[in-house]
């Protein structure tokens, strides 16, 4: 293998937001193990914008998945032509091996599973404890294959950039809002499907009252085509609620989470975003894995309740979405109550 100076290094990105933040620790290990490599990262469009602020990043190679297998094939011969000397293909994913593979990268590290072994140099066994810990620690572990990592694990690492922060100013300016009025971000909304997500009329209760006690602004800001379901909250809220979806991408977005003062959110990309900026995060958890997916933060505090059929992974709950419902308003609020004293939220 080349020395560090010359080594040329591939990620393949997981392919999703909160997934992708996820790997931050195990990439500034990366880094560390190798100061002077070049590393590229291979992601998705919408995941591409969090590898290009990252500092252990030089390049992102993004992907194309609208064009299918041609696609796919297309950046496999790029890839071929830059000659990585290590890949390692942190997406658990068939094809994110065989993009390694197929790019003819010369050392292909990644999990031993889904088939994937004949297509790595280097597959990695996975401990069936792994399987039930958290996913910081399960990427983590795929670079035991390389040796010479530090014995603490880094934290998450998530930067800002300089013009995102910038266009955050400028519409917090326009809605009449001042650099010290405190934000409350409410994340109702998650991708995943609907046994993610606690009641809207909830999140307006939780942020109506967290509003009226820190004198701030709640907000919403999901994507343009979740405008209309943010407007509803926002309408429940009342005037101390500013609807920004579809204001922001997904820069923007960090920089927006990271000038408020506390977030409340379903299991999600956002709620990862918090975590790693260290806002005060507040995760409502259902059908999802908590010990697997919660925020990896200090700052944070998980809300859930014990059901038989939890977590169930499931994108809609089949019978009464009971995991969700039983976790009250006061149940959020006393959470925040116990985790942050110094916001002095009466009972």
């Amino acid at each position: 293998m080349s020395s560090d100076s010359s080594m040329k290094i591939l990620i393949k990105c997981p392919n999703w937001v909160g997934d992708a933040i996820l790997i931050t620790p195990a990439l500034r290990a990366l880094r560390q193990r190798f100061p002077e490599a070049r590393i590229a990262a291979a992601a998705r469009p919408w995941v591409a914008p969090l590898m290009r602020t990252n500092p252990d990043v030089n390049e992102v190679w993004e992907e194309s998945p609208r064009n299918g297998w041609a696609g796919f094939w297309q950046l496999a011969r790029r890839l071929r032509a830059a000659r990585f000397d290590l890949g390692i293909a942190f997406a658990n994913s068939f094809a994110a091996a065989l993009l390694l593979w197929a790019g003819r990268v010369r050392r292909r590290i990644g999990y031993a599973r889904d088939h994937r072994s004949l297509l790595l140099t280097d597959p990695v066994r996975v401990p069936p404890q792994l399987l039930r810990d958290h996913e910081v620690k399960y990427h983590f572990h795929l670079l035991s294959a390389l040796g010479g990592l530090p014995e603490t694990m880094p934290a998450l690492v998530l930067e800002e950039a300089p013009a995102a922060r910038e266009k955050v100013a400028a519409v917090l300016r326009e809605q009449s809002i001042s650099s010290e009025t405190p934000l409350i971000g409410l994340n109702p909304l998650a991708f995943y499907g609907s046994a993610k997500r606690w009641p809207a009329s909830r999140f307006a209760a939780v942020g109506r009252r967290l509003a009226d006690a820190l004198n701030g602004i709640a907000y919403v800001a999901g994507t343009a085509s979740e405008k209309s379901a943010a407007q509803e909250v926002c309408d429940a809220v009342g005037a101390c609620a500013r609807n920004f979806s579809g204001l922001f991408n997904l820069p923007e977005l960090v920089s927006l989470i990271k000038r408020s003062m506390i977030f409340v959110t379903n299991d999600s990309g956002a709620m990862h975003i918090a975590a790693a900026l260290g806002v005060r995060t507040v995760a409502i958890f259902g059908a999802t894995d908590w010990v697997k997916t919660s925020p990896w933060s200090g700052n944070a505090v998980v809300v859930r309740h014990d059901t038989a059929c939890a977590p169930c992974m499931l994108r809609a709950c089949p019978i009464d979405h009971r995991c969700l419902r039983r976790v009250q308003v006061h149940d959020v609020l006393d959470a925040i109550r116990r985790r942050w004293p110094e916001l002095a939220l009466s009972a």
